[in-house]
């Protein structure tokens, strides 16, 4: 009883989070780096190409001759598509405007945004182009704990739902108009800079830890990639991109790279990903989700990592007062897996099967811990990943204070 009571406690998520209100939208439209004239954050952009922007200046390294003449030869430039060549600078300019209104009573939030970074992009990203993205869908749409968009009941839902690179969602139901591109619906969600989110790829895995290694473009050190094989040019992130903190490249870097020739980015890029938020380790919005929720950074209002017990099968939360939102964490799908809110699958041994640094990798890491304090007991190998944290815990109670009574960091 007390094991269950603590579980229980857990999932209860001790949190505030926004209401549905018009000015609690506004609060999360001033969140993001808006370019636009926005007035009181009511005032959406006529167009893509009326509204304002703000330009981004990347100074190129020096090239040798000879880099200079394969590349010349070969018809490529060291600026992405959407810049300008300026003297030894590429420039060019982003733009963003998210805005709020209510319509019949419920409260819209939209997305205007040409898709471009505010922070420069490793020399292989050349294809990245300006998009003309622009949605709108209801804001924080309120959910109830007892209805779940999605309640998997064995595997090949779960990864039918969270592997693949387009997700499935209510278009009708969330409010969703497109105005823009519709490569729009294959965004997760968007990051306060107005970069999209993607949590996969074309073989429906994680590009960044995929089952079969050779199948993803190179990821640079924000972990965002333009494929070099698409002619879209829609630059996006495949994990939670340090980036966001306007300083981290300034900080820690000379110029941008790709993640495999930096050794602390390829080595560990959950590890990468965390160190742009060391002086953020608070409850900070990153984004919204495709689906009209706020999107959280990977620490919680306790400065603490989220844990596996915290977050649902689609990497969903709820606050103490009944919002649901998505959260960062270590682990794949990283930041929106589905449409949530869903149920903890987990809890019944499942875990999406499409990379390598899954929900299963991070509970065994959990357990590991566990075990490790627990002398009474020499722990057991877990040779299946896909074994449930209630079933771990069973063969590592022995008398000891559940697992999930504290939020453990990965």
């Amino acid at each position: 009883m007390k094991m269950l009571l603590a579980c229980l406690v857990v999932k209860v998520m001790l949190s505030q989070a926004y209401d549905q209100s018009l000015s609690n939208c506004k609060l999360v439209a001033a969140e993001f780096r808006n370019t636009c004239d926005h007035g009181d954050y009511d005032a959406p952009a006529t167009s893509m190409a009326s509204m304002g922007s703000e330009n981004v200046t990347c100074i190129l390294d020096d090239e040798s001759w000879w880099e200079w003449a394969v590349r010349s030869l070969a018809g490529g430039s060291q600026c992405i598509e959407a810049a300008t060549l300026s003297g030894n600078s590429c420039i060019w300019g982003r733009k963003l405007c998210v805005t709020c209104r209510v319509e019949n009573g419920v409260t819209k939030i939209r997305v205007q945004t040409n898709n471009l970074p505010d922070h420069c992009v490793s020399p292989s990203n050349t294809l990245v182009k300006a998009k003309n993205f622009d949605y709108e869908v209801d804001f924080n749409q309120k959910q109830n704990p007892g209805q779940l968009v999605n309640a998997f009941t064995n595997q090949e839902e779960l990864n039918d739902a969270v592997c693949p690179i387009a997700k499935q969602y209510r278009t009708r139901s969330l409010g969703i108009v497109e105005y823009g591109d519709t490569e729009s619906r294959n965004a997760a969600g968007f990051a306060i800079n107005g970069v999209a989110f993607q949590f996969g790829n074309q073989m429906a895995e994680d590009p960044a830890a995929p089952i079969t290694e050779t199948n993803e473009q190179p990821l640079d050190l924000c972990l965002g990639h333009n494929q070099k094989n698409s002619d879209s040019g829609m630059y996006h992130y495949h994990h939670v991109t340090p980036c966001l903190n306007q300083h981290f490249i300034d900080g820690h870097l000379s110029s941008q790279d790709e993640c495999a020739n930096h050794d602390s980015c390829s080595k560990d890029k959950s590890q990468w990903s965390r160190s742009g938020y060391a002086e953020l380790q608070h409850k900070k919005v990153i984004g919204l989700a495709k689906f009209g929720h706020v999107m959280y950074g990977p620490y919680n209002d306790s400065q603490e990592l989220w844990g596996t017990n915290d977050v649902d099968a689609c990497n969903g939360a709820w606050s103490s007062d009944g919002d649901f939102f998505y959260v960062a964490t270590s682990w794949h799908p990283y930041l929106v897996g589905c449409q949530g809110p869903a149920n903890h699958a987990q809890d019944d041994g499942l875990f999406a099967q499409c990379s390598t640094n899954g929900m299963a990798n991070a509970t065994i890491s959990l357990v590991s811990k566990q075990a490790a304090i627990d002398t009474r007991k020499r722990p057991k190998q877990h040779a299946f990943l896909g074994a449930s944290l209630m079933q771990i815990l069973k063969r590592h109670a022995n008398g000891s204070s559940s697992i999930y009574e504290a939020n453990v960091d990965l």
